[in-house]
């Protein structure tokens, strides 16, 4: 479905183990505990970006150092039009 896509990704570390941010510009479309990934090939090629995803970086690092509960995140929904509905 969405084979051959590429996305960036950036890999940072949490109190809950290493996460890996994944998306197109500063937009989240995945976000991968990467002690329980588990890759699939429809979600497309992945490319490593070290300083992407900037904004969304500050507010999981305030988030864990209980600065804030509230998230203002640009995300990328992939599904059927029932599920972006019910999300």
């Amino acid at each position: 479905m969405y084979q051959g896509t590429k996305r960036s990704y950036r890999d940072i570390d949490s109190p809950i183990g290493p996460l890996r941010l994944v998306g197109s510009g500063d937009s989240l479309q995945y976000l991968v505990i990467l002690k329980a990934q588990q890759l699939r090939e429809n979600m497309g090629e992945w490319i490593e970006e070290s300083s992407g995803f900037g904004s969304i970086v500050d507010q999981l690092d305030a988030y864990f150092n209980n600065q804030t509960k509230y998230f203002s995140i640009p995300t990328i929904l992939i599904g059927t039009d029932f599920q972006k509905q019910v999300w």
